[in-house]
């Protein structure tokens, strides 16, 4: 029997290229299929056709991560930072949850979420109109691949809301801790750029809120100390200590190049939505309500 000849993988060094193959799949495939996760059986064909991570970086996982919180809450930007690093791939709107739900292994997972984690780098790491490129870093590339997870904040949250199991259920099935980075804004603010961005119904926008923060809750009650609180107002004033905080948690180390690369792309102070939304006084006092009940929101208030 002949010895079968192993393919090298491709670490998606800064100083490399993706095999041509593979970049002529990025063009074509992935621009045919606007939501890949609802298409299991070709995420599966696609994941064998990766050749990386391979099989023994993926022996040096520790953790998977995943960002969970409403939409605009600075989700994209922490995303893009731990991408950044050395040791974590991120990938951006892969949906990894749903993935985990359709089946896929973590090795077809890795593939596909490196995979995406290179193509957000070489369409300019741009996301809603802005750049999320961090300058000098290793968006879309590792040196040794420690920690894996997903960008999908709003998604992911609104699926622990229907099924928080699904943590555990994913830690059982991958053999690897998960630790969730929750992302919190003003919740006004972050409610007027759903309606405002999004062009949302601002009954809509409010309901899917309030089940993301439900969402968030129970994964702060039912896998306590694995989700990090991360609010944009904190990102803004202090950089380079919540990135460390962020390393810190899962268990990483945070060069100062690295530190100092990610502080660099934060802007100066929160972004703001125009208050152009009216609020009826009935959900004016949900919204209330909900910074009342739930900690991660205590601080904030209602604002016109």
């Amino acid at each position: 029997m002949m010895e079968r000849v192993r393919r090298p993988s491709w670490r998606a060094a800064s100083s490399q290229s993706p095999p041509r193959f593979e970049r002529k799949m990025s063009i074509s495939l992935l621009k045919s299929i606007r939501s890949p996760e609802k298409i299991p059986h070709v995420n599966r064909v696609l994941a064998g056709c990766l050749s990386a991570p391979a099989d023994a970086e993926l022996a040096d996982l520790q953790a998977i991560t995943l960002l969970i919180g409403a939409q605009w809450s600075a989700s994209t930007l922490i995303g893009a930072m731990l991408d950044a690093h050395p040791e974590i791939v991120m990938s951006t709107e892969f949906n990894l949850l749903r993935q985990f739900r359709n089946g896929l292994t973590l090795k077809q997972a890795s593939r596909l979420m490196l995979f995406n984690a290179r193509n957000f780098r070489r369409n300019g790491a741009r996301w809603t109109g802005y750049s999320y490129a961090v300058p000098g870093m290793h968006q879309g590339s590792y040196e040794t691949l420690r920690v894996i997870g997903d960008k999908k904040a709003q998604s992911s949250a609104l699926q622990l809301y229907e099924n928080i199991g699904l943590i555990g259920a994913m830690e059982k099935k991958f053999g690897l801790p998960v630790r969730m980075i929750h992302a919190v804004r003003s919740p006004c603010a972050a409610l007027n750029a759903m309606v405002t961005r999004q062009h949302m119904d601002p009954e809509a926008a409010l309901s899917a809120f309030e089940k993301t923060c439900e969402g968030a809750a129970l994964a702060y009650r039912k896998y306590p100390g694995q989700v990090l609180l991360v609010r944009q107002e904190d990102l803004v004033r202090e950089p380079r200590h919540v990135i460390r905080r962020i390393m810190a948690f899962l268990e990483l180390g945070a060069p100062d190049d690295y530190v100092r690369a990610c502080a660099s792309v934060v802007s100066g102070e929160p972004a703001r939505s125009h208050p152009t939304v009216r609020w009826s006084a009935q959900q004016q006092a949900r919204i209330e309500d909900l910074i009342d009940r739930h900690e991660f929101l205590n601080g904030y208030r209602f604002e016109i």
